[in-house]
């Protein structure tokens, strides 16, 4: 250990594992109030009925001047579509890998679905630049190719 410390420095990022709905809401929460510029989200399928959960929160980050962009499935429901076009741009992809959210590219939760604990839901939440700016890299990259559609 010694070794491994007179060799470089070393970090203590904040990075939690959360289980729960509402733990991860509560989070999610936060970082939305918190999210000042710019919020990216990646909803995928199983996670879409998260949507209707952060809609009021959305319509203060509009109000805000924050700008936001969500990449979904094309099965999200026509009316949540409608409703969340108001706050945000939508693009729409068929084959999604999880789902998260990156906040003026230093704050990320990442939903990775069902834990070991009874299938209760669980996220990882960073304020670690690195994997924020990971993340925000990651979700371009998605936004950007040409399998995702604008809605």
């Amino acid at each position: 250990m010694a070794i491994y410390v007179s060799r470089g420095e070393q970090e203590k990022p904040d990075i939690w594992i959360m289980r729960g709905t509402n733990e991860i809401l509560s989070r999610v929460k936060n970082l939305l109030l918190n999210c000042r510029v710019e919020l990216l989200i990646a909803l995928p399928p199983q996670l879409v009925s998260f949507a209707d959960r952060i809609e009021p929160l959305m319509a203060t980050l509009k109000e805000k001047g924050v700008r936001s962009l969500i990449l979904t499935s094309p099965d999200l429901p026509p009316d949540t579509a409608s409703r969340l076009e108001r706050y945000s741009e939508i693009r729409t992809r068929k084959t999604m890998y999880g789902g998260g959210l990156v906040s003026d590219s230093r704050e990320v939760v990442l939903l990775l679905g069902g834990g070991e604990q009874g299938g209760l839901p669980l996220a990882i939440w960073a304020s670690h630049h690195g994997l924020a700016s990971f993340a925000k890299d990651y979700f371009e990259f998605l936004w950007n190719s040409p399998e995702t559609l604008t809605l």
